[in-house]
């Protein structure tokens, strides 16, 4: 049993590092802040232009803003968005019905919560320190109940027979790892272990 729990911890720690390389390659916004640049990737090069809006890998877009070159544009996640999300689940915590999520939506709250413990660290200033504090512990508290809602949720979709499929769309990128996972564990639970056709 330890070992077949070894397995599984393996793969979840393989599963993780294989989502946060995909985070860095997803598409962003951004608007380019310096003189014209070049940017190579691997298939070539990317011209960015000074006042231009261009849509490039995360990775490059770290890069970029890091050296105020560009600015990665909507992808923060505000706290007004984040408490009406988390309503929203609340209010339909029985119906299987989701809230559309964006990408790598937890990674991109994840960089939000860093961030700010990063301004924490370096303001200051009393009550700026009091704001990001405060916001800091909205963050955390809101990203756990949303968790909570939405992975209950999941693992009731996964016992549901013909649910509609463009449900599994609104979940993140994140989610629908998890919902993929969770169906085949049970997948295969329910034909190799016991003998009976799934479910769904």
């Amino acid at each position: 049993m330890d070992a077949l729990n070894g397995l599984l911890e393996l793969i979840g720690i393989l599963t993780s590092d294989f989502i946060a390389r995909e985070y860095e390659e997803e598409p962003v916004k951004i608007l380019v802040t310096a003189q014209d640049l070049n940017v190579f990737i691997d298939d070539g090069f990317i011209e960015l232009t000074k006042g231009s809006e261009q849509v490039v890998p995360r990775w490059i877009a770290r890069k970029l803003a890091a050296k105020n070159q560009a600015k990665i544009v909507d992808d923060d996640i505000s706290r007004d968005m984040l408490s009406q999300l988390v309503f929203n689940e609340d209010r339909y915590r029985n119906q299987l019905r989701f809230e559309k999520l964006k990408g790598y939506f937890y990674h991109r709250m994840k960089d939000t919560l860093v961030k700010n413990v990063e301004e924490y660290g370096r303001s200051p200033d009393i009550k700026r320190l009091q704001e990001v504090s405060e916001l800091v512990r909205i963050i955390n508290d809101s990203m756990l109940s949303l968790t909570r809602f939405r992975t209950r949720k999941i693992v009731n979709l996964t016992m549901t027979p013909g649910y509609p499929a463009d449900i599994v769309e609104n979940l993140s990128e994140e989610e629908k790892i998890l919902f993929n996972a969770l169906k085949t564990i049970l997948d295969i639970y329910y034909r190799r272990f016991i003998g009976v056709e799934t479910i769904g």
